[in-house]
């Protein structure tokens, strides 16, 4: 039977931060689809994509307030606030990911892999270890 290594600390640290990010992205999405739909319910319709919702929120508000009542207004706004709070709270998350980065040498080897950037690299690392862990050692023969 084969055992897997024990995390260290710093491992679980760093895969602590990703599974809360990923919460945060998480409930950034569904925060945005929220927005879309109750603005949908009353014709507007905002393409998919932060930057899009970001870009075109305030503007269809601004230009079509008399359309829709007060407490949409309201309620959309408040909801563009909170995914403002969530944006920040995401980016404070990936600046800690980011300092393990940039202090780490096999971060930066696995992420001169194309195709693999901070996030993967980071992930990777934490995840697997000590590479060594994996070797198959072949036991000596009894011959």
């Amino acid at each position: 039977m084969r055992f897997v290594a024990t995390k260290e600390t710093w491992q679980q640290d760093i895969l602590s931060l990703h599974r809360i990010r990923c919460r945060l992205v998480s409930n950034q999405t569904a925060l945005m689809n929220e927005m879309r739909s109750l603005l949908y319910e009353y014709g507007m319709t905002i393409p998919k994509g932060k930057a899009s919702l970001k870009n075109q929120l305030i503007e269809k508000l601004e230009s079509i307030s008399q359309e829709i009542s007060p407490v949409l207004t309201f309620a959309i706004l408040d909801l563009y606030q909170e995914l403002k709070e969530l944006e920040t709270r995401i980016e404070k998350v990936e600046k800690q990911i980011k300092i393990f980065f940039e202090n780490s040498p096999d971060c930066k080897r696995v992420s001169q892999i194309e195709g693999i950037g901070l996030l993967t690299a980071t992930a990777l690392v934490t995840i697997i270890g000590d590479p060594d862990s994996y070797l198959h050692k072949a036991k000596p023969s009894s011959d």
